[in-house]
């Protein structure tokens, strides 16, 4: 197995007892993160995981990502840690779940996604992951908005005819 995430795997040659594997974003992988993602950077992404089944697969993983995010309330930049748990399910044969697995499925919790080329892309399912672990407003912690409704002015409509009577 390489050493980049963005990587993926032929499907025939996991063994019986599944693969582990712990990953490092290069630093122009977490360039790429941080432009696909909207986020100021991420400066490391880091991914264990492991697959496992045989007709059906399951890949769980665990990532931890530290990035720097703009504020939506002050602008300011702001680093944090993301991390996230996920487990996806795999299979080549559509949905025919009659076969044997060494883990449950719940199958009104857990969906089953098509395998294509015999390949799983470990990286971009953990990328996608990563990005729906992003707060869609990031906000800093001591970040604080206040709302203040503006009152307007009572213009007196007579006000410009009395500049004009003192000229």
């Amino acid at each position: 197995m390489r050493d980049n995430l963005f990587q993926s795997i032929d499907i025939k040659t996991i063994p019986v007892k599944g693969i582990t594997f712990a990953l490092t974003a290069t630093d122009e992988e977490c360039q790429a993160l941080a432009e696909r993602f909207g986020v100021v950077a991420v400066h490391t992404f880091q991914l264990q995981g492991s697959v496992k089944g045989s007709d059906i697969l399951c890949y769980e993983g665990h990532f931890e990502a530290n990035i720097t995010q703009k504020c939506v309330v002050s602008l300011e930049d702001f680093e944090q840690t993301v991390t996230g748990d996920f487990r996806e399910f795999f299979s080549q044969n559509g949905t025919d779940f009659s076969s044997e697995t060494d883990f449950d499925i719940d199958m009104e919790e857990e969906t089953v996604d098509l395998i294509k080329n015999n390949r799983l892309e470990i990286g971009e399912i953990a990328a996608q992951q990563f990005g729906l672990s992003l707060d869609a407003f990031p906000k800093k912690t001591d970040a604080y908005f206040e709302y203040t409704e503006a009152t307007p002015e009572k213009s007196n409509p007579f006000a410009v005819l009395e500049k004009l009577v003192k000229k």
